[in-house]
Parts: C-alpha cells; structure tokens; sequence
C-alpha cells in the first residue's frame, strides 16, 4: 500500500498505469509485479506499508520511464 504525502508519481503493473497525487491511497496485491516513482515535472513523498516479505526487483530501466513523459 502507497500513500503519497507530497509530490505526484506513478505506479504501474504490465497491465496499468496510474498517475498518483497527494492523499492518493494506493492498493498493489501480493504477487503482483509493479513499480513506483515521481512523475517528472515533480518528486514524490510516500509512505509504503507492506503486509508481509517484499521481493525488490531491479531498477526501472529509463526507456520505460522515459514513456509515460507526457506528450508536448
């Protein structure tokens, strides 16, 4: 679970992707592969509460962050 405390971020499966601002509450499911971050006109502050082990997975690689910049 994310709560977003200041900024704004996304959170994305294969599936989904979800632009996340302050106050947002933020469910992932176990088993569930996912990432999370700032957007990039802004950071962002969360608080991640997990339920259990978490598996961390390698980095996001830039050219699928560098995808959800916004179209000019």
């Amino acid at each position: 679970m994310l709560i977003v405390e200041s900024g704004e971020g996304f959170v994305a499966t294969e599936d989904e992707v979800v632009r996340m601002g302050v106050g947002d509450i933020v469910w992932t499911p176990p088993g569930v592969r996912h990432w999370h971050g700032g957007s990039h006109e802004r950071s962002m502050l969360h608080l991640a509460i997990s339920f259990g082990a978490v598996d961390w997975q390698e980095a996001v690689p830039e050219e699928l962050y560098e995808s959800m910049r916004p179209s000019s």
